[in-house]
């Protein structure tokens, strides 16, 4: 089990680096989507809210694949 969750915050951290390339830090909310780092098939879209917190919400379109809430 603990492999499997390591997995998933590899997957969480990469797919969040592809994001902040596309949209570095500020002071702003952000509504977008990326092609899927994960599966390279599905898209994800996220929500950025540098203006609050700073959390990014994602989920892509490919079924079982990335899906998270800050």
């Amino acid at each position: 089990m603990s492999e499997e969750i390591d997995e998933i915050v590899e997957w969480v951290k990469i797919t969040q680096k592809a994001i902040r390339d596309k949209h570095p830090e500020g002071d702003k909310f952000v509504i977008d989507k990326i092609e899927c780092p994960i599966c390279k098939t599905g898209e994800v879209r996220f929500i950025i809210s540098d203006h609050a917190n700073g959390h990014i919400h994602g989920h892509c379109s490919t079924e079982n694949c990335i899906s998270w809430m800050e």
